[in-house]
């Protein structure tokens, strides 16, 4: 599960208290946990032991058997890590709670974006409608939608009706009982065309 890194160190002192010159030697150990997603630190076994200045290594064994004899509280280790879990725990929901209202911003935005393209694409469809209406005007035509050709056709505006065939003919009327199924020709398969709105 990942490597892991231990570095001890050792650091001696001296300095005055209550009138006397004392030492003071510290030790601590910093262990590293390197995964593939991350890299945790921590300092560990802290201690330190004092004593008058020219005395403290006469007391080695002492301090020795001293930290050889550390029992650690049950309890209190039970709380501390029922703690620690709590913590990562809250840890876990912060950033699972920030990646929700990240996830939550990105929707935001898109539905923004979207909203914006189609209100850009609706005026634009308006404009292009005013525009080919009014340049259907200044030319006296009109757009029909041919479904055998499956494209727009202008034909003449003057008539109310118009019809197109199997060859790709047209034909435009003002009568609305004209027929061309029935009047001219029905194998030619007449279709009424219906005007682009």
């Amino acid at each position: 599960m990942g490597m892991r890194q231990v570095d001890a160190a050792r650091a001696r002192i001296r300095y005055q208290l209550g009138g006397h010159e004392i030492e003071e030697e510290f030790f601590t150990a910093v262990e590293v946990w390197r995964v593939p997603a991350a890299t945790f630190w921590y300092v560990n076994h802290i201690l330190s032991f004092r004593g008058r200045l020219g005395k403290l290594d006469a007391t080695t064994e002492l301090f020795d058997v001293m930290v050889r004899s550390i029992k650690v509280n049950s309890q209190w280790k039970a709380a501390y890590e029922r703690i620690i879990t709590q913590l990562a725990q809250r840890q876990i929901s912060h950033i699972r709670m920030i990646s929700q209202i990240g996830r939550q911003y990105a929707q935001m935005g898109a539905e923004m974006r979207e909203e914006n393209l189609q209100s850009w694409y609706g005026k634009h469809e308006t404009w292009d409608r005013l525009a080919r209406e009014r340049s259907e005007q200044i030319r006296d035509v009109e757009t029909y939608w041919d479904p055998h050709k499956g494209m727009e056709v202008e034909l003449p505006s003057q008539y109310e009706h118009a019809w197109v065939n199997s060859r790709g003919e047209y034909l435009v009327t003002h009568s609305a009982n004209f027929n061309p199924n029935v009047d001219i020709d029905s194998a030619l398969n007449w279709e009424p065309l219906q005007p682009v709105k």
